[in-house]
């Protein structure tokens, strides 16, 4: 576990140029990099940030392939302003990529039903083998991607060999779609974008409890860069 700290106004600049070294890195040696993003409000200027990146650098080419993946998803409409997918499409500005060799897969897309998404994205992961660059965010309940405390489809993929899992989250009343820990902890490497006083203090929690039940980031912290803004530092750091 790596901890940077930034200013508030400097973390998403500075966790895109992260992703993007990683995704330049990654055409050193190979001609597909895979990144899967996170939903929530948090990373969304970070994409901003990385759609720039992506149409200014010219990375990408007839033997270099981008390709983005979800992290999560609600089983809603793709075009539905909930849509994890909607916020990274307009986040990343995908409209102005079509000149370059990526491809977005969406977790939700024209499927009848939820367990049709997890198969599909389950096939997708089969056909892409491994994600390179994973970047995860966290609630105040201390859950990620749409692994949340005490759910029953979060604690049994936890004794399963599964890419992708279902589950009902009762908070919010919905159905999600989510990659699981193992498929999280498999990634080259794992980022964790975490603002403010109070997610600080959760991830405390969290590092210092053996409840994996309680605190799902726990089951993904391990050999992860942490970036956190000054206030989650010091909340983090204090007694």
């Amino acid at each position: 576990m790596n901890i940077e700290v930034f200013d508030k106004d400097e973390i998403a600049l500075e966790c895109a140029k992260l992703m993007m070294s990683r995704i330049i890195r990654g055409f050193i040696d190979k001609d597909r990099v895979v990144i899967a993003l996170s939903g929530g409000n948090t990373p969304k200027p970070v994409y901003v940030y990385l759609g720039k990146y992506l149409r200014s650098e010219e990375i990408l080419g007839e033997d270099r392939e981008l390709h983005i993946i979800q992290v999560d998803e609600r089983f809603t409409e793709k075009n539905s302003d909930r849509a994890n997918q909607k916020m990274i499409r307009d986040a990343l500005n995908i409209d102005k990529l079509k000149h370059m060799y990526y491809h977005f897969i969406p977790m939700r897309d024209e499927v009848d039903s939820i367990q049709q998404a997890v198969e599909q994205y389950r096939d997708t992961l089969e056909q892409l083998k491994r994600i390179d660059v994973i970047l995860l965010g966290m609630g105040d309940d201390a859950h990620t991607a749409s692994l949340f405390p005490e759910n029953t489809e979060y604690i049994s993929s936890l004794k399963k060999e599964e890419t992708v899992l279902s589950a009902f989250v009762k908070v919010q009343n919905e159905d999600r779609v989510s990659l699981t820990p193992a498929t999280i902890n498999d990634a080259g490497e794992k980022i964790l974008l975490i603002t403010g006083e109070k997610k600080g203090k959760i991830l405390k929690e969290a590092i210092n409890s053996d409840n994996i039940h309680k605190y799902p980031i726990k089951t993904v912290i391990d050999n992860t860069i942490i970036f956190m803004d000054r206030s989650c530092e010091e909340s983090y750091m204090g007694n």
